[in-house]
């Protein structure tokens, strides 16, 4: 894995949509990939949740799943805050 991963995550994510796909991406995929590339967590993830693509929406709030007590709670509530008002139903299941 190296820094342009993230666009690989990135077209899978938007290309193969659907919540099985984007919750293994975003949680294994993007969650490792961040884990390895901590200086782009505020940029990347941030650019997904102001997106007009909500499953890159969701990746942003899903992608620190499994980072338990590492989860950058602030930044995770600023995401959940900026799409809270979102009628899709898989952003409201994500928050």
């Amino acid at each position: 894995m190296d820094e342009q991963t993230i666009k690989v995550i990135e077209h899978v994510i938007t290309t193969k949509s659907w919540w099985d796909t984007a919750h293994f991406i975003a949680y294994d995929c993007a969650g490792s990939y961040f884990k390895m590339f901590p200086e782009n967590i505020k940029t990347i993830p941030a650019l997904g949740n102001a997106s007009a693509n909500m499953w890159l929406q969701r990746s942003s709030l899903l992608f620190q799943k499994r980072y338990k007590k590492a989860t950058d709670t602030t930044l995770l509530t600023d995401y959940i805050l900026h799409i809270a008002a979102s009628k899709e139903f898989f952003i409201q299941k994500a928050i």
